[in-house]
């Protein structure tokens, strides 16, 4: 019994000492030193400093690293001259059990290439309708419009362009390396909303009445006092006399210039408030001016205005058609023969721009007896 209990202690104690064994076994580091693998660390004039372009060239001087277990850390040298970039790399193990330690002071250069001016190369400014202004989706969009764009070497600024409207938005493109660009450019875009209104139901009141004129931001002023909920800012007028014969009455189409919050079209009427000329004979009732003397026809003018008060004189034009002669007796003795007088007439004519008067008036100028 004895002899069993020590068999079986032998055993356990053999197990034990195993398993210890395995443990260590489990525990010991088989990871290569980086620097042991890492000799070549000049790795001469490269095309870009692209982390991909970096590990090849790492490879290419270093033929047994592995590298799909390393990451590394790319930075330009704070001192540059010349027409070169120069940069440092340090490389550390992304695998523990391939790698450890790390190897700093690898350096390249690559040519310096004149930086791009992002206004030059953002050919394309406005992108249209997004589904949504998230960073993502508006960085998509600008390099679908504008292939040539490097979005590494860029950065976007997103804001509201108005903050009333929600939809329509600018957006500050801006260089996060300036080896690749410089300067900014905005570029601008809205986002669909889903919910456009037709402009028959949003303009409820469709009869604008009587206005002062048909000019189109008379009547957009006008459409807007009723129907005060309308966005003048997506819809266009197209103002059309409704009859040809009576200028006074109009019609006008609305349609909208953002499909995002209107729809269809609406039609609109209103009238314009019009003053009819008086006719020239109404305002000069007194056409016979005696006259004792020769004068201008200015000046004859001056004396109806006086007999006929209210006449505007920068409404009408003046010009004498018979001319007065004022007569002279004859005298026998110097055997002058005598002069008959000779009654003049004076025509005022409404000036062919003039909104008070159309129509003319002749003024008979007769000697004083």
């Amino acid at each position: 019994m004895k002899k069993l209990l020590g068999l079986l202690a032998s055993s356990g104690m053999l197990a034990s000492t195993s398993g210890t064994a395995v443990s260590c076994f489990g525990t010991t580091d088989n990871s290569v030193e980086l620097s042991t693998v890492i000799k070549k660390t000049d790795l001469g004039k490269l095309d870009n400093a692209n982390e991909a372009t970096v590990k090849e060239a790492l490879k290419k001087q270093n033929s047994n690293l592995n590298i799909n277990a390393i990451k590394i850390e790319i930075t330009k040298k704070p001192t540059q001259s010349g027409e070169v970039i120069n940069y440092n790399v340090k490389v550390t193990s992304s695998n523990t059990k391939i790698y450890k330690g790390e190897v700093d002071g690898i350096t390249f250069n690559v040519d310096k290439i004149p930086a791009e001016d992002l206004s030059s190369v953002i050919n394309v400014k406005d992108l249209g309708t997004l589904d949504n202004a998230d960073k993502d989706t508006v960085i998509n969009a600008l390099q679908v419009q504008n292939p040539t764009l490097n979005l590494d070497y860029i950065d976007i600024d997103i804001k509201q362009t108005r903050e009333v409207i929600t939809t329509n938005y600018s957006a500050t493109v801006k260089s996060t390396n300036n080896d690749f660009y410089t300067g900014t450019a905005e570029i601008t875009f809205n986002v669909k909303t889903g919910s456009a209104e037709n402009l028959s139901s949003v303009i409820n009141v469709k009869n604008l009445g009587t206005l002062d004129n048909a000019d189109e931001a008379t009547v957009r002023s006008a459409l807007q006092a009723q129907n005060p909920t309308l966005k003048l800012d997506y819809i266009d007028i197209v103002i059309k006399q409704t009859r040809e014969v009576i200028t006074t009455n109009y019609s006008a189409t609305v349609t909208s210039n953002n499909e995002n919050f209107y729809t269809e079209t609406a039609e609109i009427t209103f009238n314009v408030e019009t003053i009819v000329p008086d006719e020239l004979s109404s305002v000069i009732t007194k056409t016979v001016l005696t006259i004792t003397e020769i004068k201008s026809a200015n000046d004859y003018l001056t004396d109806v205005i006086a007999a006929n008060a209210g006449l505007n004189k920068d409404e009408v034009t003046v010009e004498l058609t018979t001319e007065p002669v004022k007569g002279e007796p004859g005298n026998q003795e110097t055997e002058t023969p005598e002069i008959p007088a000779v009654n003049g007439v004076l025509k005022i004519t409404a000036k062919a721009d003039s909104t008070l008067y159309t129509g003319s008036v002749e003024i008979a100028l007769n000697w004083a007896a």
